[in-house]
């Protein structure tokens, strides 16, 4: 089920991203620290995410994260030779 995470009351990195979303921030706060008591809060909590670009955010970094990765495991042919 999408939003589980947020419902179970963790804060993944997409939320986190939103928050910083002026024009999502009060609400999302509001309905997270209400702990999706009123029926669609969860379904609303995570429009909002989407709105406030947080899913947009967090895969751009999780890009960037991949992109890094890999830079870190090329390792120059010399190198090789020395490790066999």
């Amino acid at each position: 089920m999408q939003g589980q995470d947020l419902a179970s009351g963790n804060l993944t990195a997409p939320v986190l991203f939103a928050l910083r979303n002026v024009e999502v921030k009060d609400e999302l706060l509001q309905i997270i620290q209400s702990e999706f008591l009123e029926e669609g809060s969860l379904n609303r909590a995570l429009q909002l995410v989407e709105a406030g670009g947080g899913i947009k955010e967090a895969r751009a970094l999780a890009r960037e994260q991949v992109r890094e990765s890999r830079q870190a495991l090329r390792v120059p042919s010399t190198c090789l030779c020395a490790i066999l």
